[in-house]
Order: C-alpha cells, then structure tokens, then sequence
C-alpha cells in the first residue's frame, strides 16, 4: 500500500535523480523526452546529474554532435530533446502554439511577409552547414532591412523554431548556434497522430510517474481530446495505482 510520501520517491527514480544513471546524455534526454532547458547551464547540469559519468562536458558534446537539440518543443519554452524528437512532437502542439501569438504579432505588426522574409534570410545565410549566434543572426534580418528585428527578434526565431525552420545545436563556450533544422537533425521519426500522442503518454509517465493525466495534461499543454487519445494508446502499458482516492 502506497502513501503519498511514497510518491516523491518513486519520481525521484523514475526521473534517475536517483538510482542508475544512463550511459550517454543522449540516453538520459531520450528517456525524459524534453528536459527543461531555459537556463542553458542549469540544463547542462540536469542532463549531466542523470548520466553515470556526470560529465558536462559530454552534454556538450551530445549538442556539437547533433544528437540532442535545444527548442521549444512544448509551453512555449525551451528543453533539450533528442533529435529525432522534435519532428513528431512539433507536429502535435506547434499549431497550437502559434494560433495563441496570432493576436500579439498582428498588434506587433509582425505580419506573415516579414516572417518569411526572416526566413528566407535564415536559409541563405545558414544554408550549408552555417551556425550563427542570437546576436549575428538578428544582426543579418536587421542588415535585410527588417526593421522591427531589435524589438521582436525573440518572437521571430520562435516562430521560425515551431514552424520547422530554425534549432539550437552545437555549441560554442556556453552559447548555442543557430541552425537550420532540415541540416542538422539528420534523422526524425514519424509517427501517426494517435501513435505520437500514446508514445508521449507512456514516456512521460514511465519518466516522471506516479503522476496524474492532470500533471501529464500540464506538461504538455495538448487539448482535452489529445490528452483522451494518448491515454487510452498508452493505457495498456501503464499501471494505475490509487494514493489517497487520487489516481495515479
């Protein structure tokens, strides 16, 4: 019989905070799914902590490599995730997250044709294996003559990451380069939308449980009717168990 006390530990495992670190940075990322990863140090650090040789420095390398990438894959915030992720998890809440800054780009005056014409400007000037840092790369849109760059610059590269153009890749001291995205993942999955949303399901719960379809719902912002689907496709490989008449 489980109590609540019981929980924290059991996610302390699942998350290998505690327990067996995995062989590879690459390995911890792929179990976690994304890893929050605003503070770029900070994350290096958590994906480092879940690895057997608690090395920085692989995690840097696991970045210059290509194996894990750095976007916003999910709440508007960036994570490391492996590489192969990104494809199919953008394909589920991309849409979404674009269609809730529709209002604040037109009050911003960021209308589709400069957007593409940021992109565009990214693919010439990246095209070829190219890497650009924040900085150079809003220093190329405002040399374009995209005048509004300084002010929207961060509402730009993120519409440009959620729309399959741009990621963050290898890395240069403690800053990540810019990257077209088709160039560097070199390898995606692809999967169905019903198959997507229960191999997010069981990965979430397997990593981060006991958790709730509440904590699941949460973490990944999907709709009511996403959430449903994914449960019910990854319910086969799930236990439920109960703590305090609340169903984990």
């Amino acid at each position: 019989m489980l109590k609540s006390r019981d929980l924290g530990l059991l996610r302390l495992i699942a998350q290998r905070v505690a327990g067996p670190g995995w062989a590879t940075p690459t390995d911890a990322v792929r179990w976690m799914t994304a890893t929050q990863a605003q503070d770029f140090a900070s994350a290096v650090l958590a994906v480092a902590l879940r690895t057997k040789s608690r090395s920085l420095g692989e995690v840097h390398d696991a970045l210059d490599g290509g194996s894990v990438i750095r976007s916003w894959p999910m709440r508007g915030t960036l994570h490391f995730i492996a590489a192969e992720d990104l494809s199919w998890m953008l394909e589920l809440t991309a849409e979404r997250s674009l269609a809730t800054t529709t209002k604040y780009r037109t009050q911003l005056g960021l209308d589709q044709s400069i957007i593409e014409r940021a992109r565009a400007v990214a693919i010439e000037t990246l095209a070829g294996g190219g890497r650009m840092s924040r900085a150079d790369l809003l220093a190329s849109w405002e040399k374009a003559g995209l005048q509004t760059v300084k002010q929207h610059g961060y509402l730009l590269i993120w519409h440009l990451a959620q729309t399959g153009t741009l990621c963050l890749g290898p890395t240069d001291g403690t800053e990540q380069h810019f990257v077209l995205f088709d160039e560097w993942v070199t390898t995606s999955r692809h999967l169905e939308h019903d198959e997507a949303l229960g191999e997010w399901a069981l990965r979430y719960f397997r990593s981060h449980g006991p958790a709730t379809v509440k904590d699941f719902t949460w973490w990944t912002k999907l709709k009511a009717a996403d959430v449903k689907i994914a449960i019910a496709t990854a319910a086969p490989q799930l236990e439920r168990i109960v703590v305090d008449d609340v169903t984990y």
